[in-house]
């Protein structure tokens, strides 16, 4: 292996390889025991793993599958159902398995669950498969449009 020189066609063949042998998802860690460092990852596939296992149609695990905003604020929703109140960040991570960082990188970093919670309402408010709910209203006491 020290004499074969990598190349990006090496690290794909290595990769399809590895991901028809496995049931778990393949990274770098199983590329760096067939011999493949981080550093030629990173110069060989600037694109990254994921975006190129997604291209040839690999399996990607959850944490490399970006959640859409309204995949979020579904999971929101679902937990201030359940709860009837609005939910803590540790609340949330422990019915949806998303961590606070998730929400706060991608609706503001105000660091507060009543932020969020506004934006959830806002959300049920335009989207068209759902009825505006009242428990925002009556939990923060504040107006909100119908």
């Amino acid at each position: 292996m020290e004499n074969m020189e990598i190349t990006r066609e090496y690290i794909i063949q290595t990769l399809k390889e590895l991901d028809a042998k496995s049931e778990k998802t393949v990274g770098g860690s199983a590329l760096a025991q067939k011999g493949i460092n981080p550093y030629q990852i990173r110069t060989l596939i600037p694109e990254g793993l994921t975006k190129l296992k997604q291209d040839l149609g690999l399996t990607i695990s959850r944490q490399e599958r970006p959640l859409l905003d309204d995949e979020l604020l579904e999971q929101m929703d679902k937990v201030v159902s359940k709860l009837k109140h609005i939910p803590t960040f540790e609340e949330i991570r422990r019915e949806t398995g998303t961590t606070d960082k998730v929400f706060r990188s991608r609706f503001g970093k105000k660091g507060n669950v009543r932020y969020l919670a506004t934006i959830v309402n806002g959300w049920r408010s335009t989207n068209q498969n759902r009825k505006t709910l009242n428990w925002l209203k009556n939990i923060l006491k504040i107006k909100v449009k119908q």
